[in-house]
């Protein structure tokens, strides 16, 4: 990969981690970068080469998230409590004010 591609794919890898609200270093993003290519046909994009296929940088975040090796690599997942609970969501509020907790529709 010369200069130029990889600046852009690195560009691009530092635009699905933030957008993800992941951290711009470390084994994640040297992962995605090393598995990156330019493809997509008439518009081109950055996708990443798993196995045998081809998945967007979105895709694959998702799949490393499930990955034993990865799962440091991302921020543990908030707590949640039922719409329809209403007890929980009044001794939950604070948490769900932070952000720290989810209303979820069950």
């Amino acid at each position: 990969m010369n200069l130029s591609t990889k600046r852009i794919v690195s560009s691009k890898v530092e635009q699905a981690l933030r957008k993800h609200g992941l951290s711009l270093d470390g084994r994640l993003r040297e992962e995605l970068e090393r598995s990156a290519v330019i493809g997509g046909g008439f518009q081109p994009e950055i996708v990443i080469r798993h196995r045998d296929t081809e998945v967007t940088l979105d895709q694959r975040i998702d799949q490393l998230r499930n990955d034993p090796n990865f799962r440091d690599c991302f921020p543990p997942a908030p707590r949640t409590v039922s719409i329809d609970d209403a007890e929980a969501i009044r001794g939950e509020f604070d948490a769900i004010a932070k952000g720290t907790t989810e209303v979820i529709a069950r």
